[in-house]
């Protein structure tokens, strides 16, 4: 993402804080994201069967099936707990209790990633064997990604109580950086 690296206290500065670092967005660089060591990592031997775990001290407290004495399947755990992060971080809604005889008010995180809903939902499923696996949820992630439009897959995520001039300002900015990616693009493929 950043070319000439950048400065290790202020990441928008060059290394030697001479000036601004240059730098690419996540979908021009190519950004990858690892997701390791949920709390409770153990080593099972590739020709161990069955795959089983026992421990309930994760991070995430969600899991139904976290136990100290009953194995479950800790590929499947992995499976959730990703999915778990993605409807409470990304999709999920906020619940906020007004009174407790009156009403909840229901406010989702960011109003246009709905299209990352369905996988999130699967993935968290309460009953392990409801859960894809993780390849199977790659293919199902790869899938939706093919379907929403290069507009869609590159813009920020909206979040759904920004006020009306941070939307109209942070979406020009996105989309002078959408623009200046489909240039770039253009311009690599005519020198090739």
């Amino acid at each position: 993402m950043y070319p000439e690296g950048f400065h290790p206290v202020r990441v928008d500065y060059k290394p030697d804080y001479s000036g601004w670092a240059p730098y690419n967005s996540r979908s021009v660089a190519g950004a990858r994201y690892y997701f390791v060591d949920f709390g409770i990592s153990v080593r099972i031997p590739e020709d161990d069967r069955p795959k089983f775990v026992t421990g309930s001290m994760g991070r995430d407290r969600e899991p139904p099936e976290l136990s100290d004495t009953i194995p479950y399947d800790p590929f499947k755990l992995d499976v959730f707990i990703i999915g778990n992060m993605l409807v409470r971080e990304i999709c999920d809604v906020r619940v906020f209790v007004l009174d407790l005889l009156a009403s909840l008010t229901f406010s989702q995180q960011f109003s246009n990633v709905e299209f990352l809903r369905p996988l999130a939902q699967v993935m968290s499923a309460e009953i392990p064997g409801q859960r894809p696996t993780a390849a199977i949820a790659l293919l199902q992630w790869s899938e939706i990604k093919e379907a929403i439009s290069t507009v869609q897959r590159e813009w920020r995520p909206r979040p759904r109580d920004e006020s009306t001039f941070d939307t109209v300002t942070l979406d020009v900015v996105s989309l002078y950086r959408f623009f200046m990616h489909v240039a770039r693009v253009c311009i690599e493929r005519i020198s090739r």
